[in-house]
């Protein structure tokens, strides 16, 4: 808790400072305030933001610096990467040094203060704010260990375990800011164990053995990963699960001239209770799908179910879909899913998924008096989400399970979600989905708005469209692209733009 709070308070520095944006100018790329006033010319190729509302990467020809406020602290350098640590250090990283590592760390006045190879950084709590700046360096390295940093000069003034070849991990305390530290010596057995207690008077660490350290570092509990290898065959149809019983349904066809299903529901945890469902449809034409060969795997919902017919308190429980069935009659078609029957009334029927517990919908069309097909949506627990009376209904048949739809009627666009509620009734010359359906994209009078799944709502009025919210500085900006997906700049949601074209 104490590391959350110091980093918090750090942020809450930051944020108290000005938010700056990156501002293109035709091509190139310099700063501006909120306003959109540049504060740094437009001198590079590209500039991105990155953590803590301040820093910024700079791209020139290639190469990558880095810009703190309004100045630009590191220039573009070749073949290195750099990101900011908790609002106090920036981290570099040079793949043709240590592809996998960090290879040095700077100030925030562009200084390089730690030039060696290491794998982690971490930034001990502060206990009082006017305590030094404590760091633990973790990777092999010729100075590895613990450094206090001295933020008004910049330097590091403390360290701790300088020797070569020498391996260890660290954990601190929130609480009294005490370093354990496990230390051995070329990876062999023989192993030491360190407490660096921190004296607030001294502003040092005294270090001394801490046998305490060694005993809770033996009784490490483990944790053991067991894999569910329980598999189901084609002939289950679902399956109901809570905490009293296990209920499986099975189901076998027979055809004729009259055809039958029946399903049979066997309980387990000491319930013998046994269903069977035989459902008669003289003279259809069966077929079975399966939910897995549609889309990957089973799915999964959460809901409540009657423990048994005995019992009716309702439990939490999850229901897992395996099949559906389609039957034809004169020449329309009914659905069977989760033993619960639609009797023929569709032209077509497409399953989807729409919410992350995985529950089933279908996408159904019927004519209506007109003979026009009109379009609908239907849930398995004989739900109709959205009556067929919509000329088109986009969801997302390809996978996602995003819970927006676009919906059109008399020429005009609108937004529905999986519950059935119109979030914007038809109203708009388009509106089309983002990726998977969490968001839909609005156009009006070729001006661009957005509706997120959480009933964020921009009105059009960006000349491109939002591709995403940039939380920034604990304010929210977006992100805009054009039609191919190219980002185009920065925009305030009441309407300013970060770019000139």
């Amino acid at each position: 808790m104490g590391k959350w709070l110091f980093c918090f308070f750090v942020l809450q520095l930051g944020f108290s400072q000005e938010t700056l944006l990156p501002f293109r100018q035709g091509t190139q790329w310099g700063l501006c305030n909120e306003q959109a006033q540049l504060v740094h010319p437009a001198v590079y190729d590209s500039i991105d933001p990155i953590d803590y509302g301040q820093f910024f990467k700079c791209y020139k020809n290639g190469q990558e610096g880095v810009m703190y406020q309004r100045k630009t602290i590191i220039l573009p350098k070749p073949n290195v990467t750099f990101h900011a640590m908790e609002a106090v250090f920036i981290v570099e990283r040079n793949p043709a040094i240590a592809p996998n590592n960090y290879t040095g760390v700077y100030n925030l006045k562009g200084e390089k203060i730690i030039d060696q190879v290491f794998f982690d950084l971490q930034i001990v709590p502060k206990k009082r704010l006017t305590d030094p700046i404590v760091g633990v360096i973790h990777g092999p390295s010729d100075k590895a260990g613990v450094f206090v940093y001295n933020e008004k000069t910049g330097k590091l003034t403390t360290w701790l375990f300088k020797d070569k070849n020498e391996y260890f991990s660290v954990t601190f305390s929130a609480a009294d800011r005490d370093i354990h530290i496990y230390r051995y010596h070329n990876q062999s057995e023989q192993s030491s164990y360190y407490k660096a207690v921190y004296q607030s008077k001294t502003k040092k660490y005294a270090l001394r053995l801490d046998p305490k350290a060694k005993a809770a570092a033996q009784n490490e509990p483990s944790i053991e990963v067991t894999e569910d290898t329980d598999r189901f065959d084609g002939r289950s149809f679902y399956e109901v699960k809570n905490n009293y019983a296990i209920r499986r349904i099975s189901f076998a066809t027979k055809k004729g001239r009259t055809t039958m299903i029946q399903f049979d529901g066997r309980y387990h945890k000491g319930l013998a209770h046994v269903d069977s469902l035989v459902i008669d449809i003289p003279n259809a034409t069966l077929q079975i799908h399966s939910f897995k060969q549609a889309d990957g795997f089973v799915l999964s919902a959460h809901g409540t179910d009657p423990v048994n017919e005995m019992d009716k308190e309702k439990v939490d429980t999850i229901f897992t879909y395996f099949n559906y069935i389609t039957y034809k009659k004169d020449n329309l078609l009914g659905l069977i899913v989760d033993k619960k029957i639609w009797e023929p009334q569709f032209d077509s029927i497409r399953y989807f998924r729409a919410e992350s517990s995985l529950k089933p919908y279908f996408l159904v069309s019927k004519k209506n008096a007109a003979g026009l097909t009109r379009w609908g949506v239907i849930a398995p627990d004989h739900q109709v989400v959205l009556p067929c009376e919509y000329d088109e209904i986009v969801v997302n048949t390809a996978g996602g399970y995003g819970t927006l739809w676009a919906i059109k009627q008399e020429g005009r666009y609108g937004i529905a979600n999986n519950r059935g509620l119109i979030l914007k009734r038809p109203q708009y010359d388009r509106v089309f989905p983002k990726d998977l359906f969490y968001a839909m994209h609005i156009v009006q009078n070729n001006q661009y708005g957005w509706y997120s799944h959480d009933n964020m709502f921009y009105e059009p009025k960006f000349p491109y469209p939002i591709y995403f919210e940039m939380p920034f500085n604990k304010k929210t900006f977006l992100i805009l692209v054009d039609a191919q997906g190219t980002f185009k700049g920065y925009a305030h949601p009441n309407g300013t733009l970060y770019f000139k074209d």
